[in-house]
């Protein structure tokens, strides 16, 4: 029996997958129509083509089709010093830290997509690990909640004390030994906005001359 093109085309897709796999299939928000294997990736036949479900019934389009949009994903570090946030050993958040606070919640909301925000606190080693840990984590909530009444979703608030610091300082407490770590007092913002990318219009064909 001879089989047309299209016999061919169906007859590639179903014969790796068995009867039983196609009738399971279903489409899903992801493929816009188009049949997957539960996840984002396309069900191909061997001709590269995507199966498609319309109304019913099924039709195969081109290789690329049935793809997910690509993801961009901006990545957004903001390291703010805690001696502009807060004063010294202080938790409230000062005017100019509600400033600096405030143009980094614009600059977030103004990219399009989900963002991932994380707030984490950092402090100089004057005084105990234990006390550090809990003011610096008040400093990651005091961020955390100003930035979430800006309308920016913050995952993750947490406190180091000054297991991370950026600069070595001598001991003690002295003026100029704080001045010193006023480096290592400091608030890390991150954050991964993913937004799909607009897919590229197909070119069209130039129109032939009459």
């Amino acid at each position: 029996m001879i089989q047309t093109l299209k016999q061919q085309k169906i007859l590639a897709l179903v014969a790796p997958m068995g009867l039983a796999a196609m009738m399971a299939l279903a489409p899903t928000a992801a493929s816009a129509g188009y049949l997957t294997y539960g996840d984002a990736e396309g069900v191909v036949n061997s001709y590269q083509e995507c199966w498609q479900a319309e109304g019913g019934m099924a039709s195969v389009k081109g290789p690329k089709e049935c793809m997910p949009p690509a993801q961009k994903i901006e990545k957004i570090t903001a390291t703010l010093s805690s001696d502009v946030l807060f004063a010294f050993d202080k938790a409230v958040l000062k005017p100019e830290g509600v400033a600096a606070l405030n143009e980094l919640a614009a600059k977030l909301k103004s990219t399009p997509g989900n963002e991932v925000v994380n707030v984490v606190g950092h402090t100089d080693p004057i005084g105990s690990f234990e006390y550090n840990l809990g003011l610096s984590k008040r400093r990651a909530d005091a961020v955390t909640a100003h930035l979430r009444s800006q309308g920016v979703n913050v995952d993750v608030s947490k406190g180091m004390s000054f297991t991370e610091l950026v600069k070595e300082c001598p001991r003690g407490k002295t003026a100029a030994i704080i001045e010193c770590n006023a480096p290592n007092r400091r608030a890390v913002i991150t954050a991964e906005v993913v937004s799909p990318e607009a897919p590229t219009p197909p070119a069209k064909a130039p129109a032939k001359k009459k």
